[in-house]
């Protein structure tokens, strides 16, 4: 930089005063003449183009450059090392808004923040409009099964009709073959009574035997 620049240099400074730049944000001539403190030249710099942009000036500013601009290694130890021997450190440009006295604005919300906070308002409406739309579900199937019997009526009363007609059959078969069985224990219960007093009978007759042939003989002997 030459002093033939200083020219250019004022017009700048008044500029600054047209634009109403505070003095914080402001640098000597020394500053960057003698390249005394250059980071505070690039923050006058940065927070020109931000008041430009807050007052509709211009539709741009300069923003974060970070990952934007390629220095060399040893372009980036030389501005280091002149840094460091001036004492000077580089400026924060995250905070510019508050350095102006205006205050931070909200963080934007995501997308999916904001659906979060969304369902966490409505939470309680959603619960009931997904019963009410589990009941209509329901009750939308529960109708179409009725129409679905409503069409197959005569198919069903068909049914109907087999099921009981072969329920009273089994039931009659098994009542005749019930009486069938009792028919057939209660004549094998008479024929074992019948021969079992018969056996009894003959067990009697053969015990008492002696004595009614000796009765016999005397009811004979009185006779003659």
């Amino acid at each position: 930089l030459q002093f033939r620049h200083s020219d250019n240099i004022a017009i700048f400074f008044r500029y600054l005063d047209e634009v109403e730049l505070p003095d914080l944000f402001r640098f000597e001539l020394i500053d960057l003449y003698e390249k005394k403190n250059i980071p505070k030249v690039i923050y006058c710099i940065h927070a020109l183009s931000w008041l430009l942009f807050r007052k509709g000036i211009v539709d741009f500013r300069i923003g974060n450059l970070v990952g934007q601009l390629e220095f060399e290694h040893h372009e980036l130890e030389a501005m280091q090392k002149g840094l460091d021997m001036l004492g000077a450190n580089m400026p924060s440009f995250g905070n510019m808004g508050a350095d102006f006295g205006v205050p931070e604005p909200e963080p934007v919300e995501t997308e999916e923040e904001r659906i979060d906070r969304e369902l966490g308002e409505n939470e309680e409406s959603i619960v009931d409009l997904q019963a009410q739309i589990r009941g209509a579900l329901l009750r939308l199937r529960l109708g179409n099964k009725m129409q679905q019997f409503w069409d197959e009526e005569h198919w069903l009363i068909d049914l109907q009709s087999r099921i009981r007609g072969d329920f009273t059959r089994q039931i009659m078969s098994y009542r005749l073959q019930m009486r069938r069985s009792a028919i057939l224990t209660q004549s094998a219960a008479r024929g074992f009574l019948v021969r079992e007093r018969l056996r009894m009978s003959d067990a009697f007759w053969k015990a008492h035997e002696p004595e009614i042939l000796k009765l016999q003989s005397i009811i004979r002997a009185n006779q003659v």
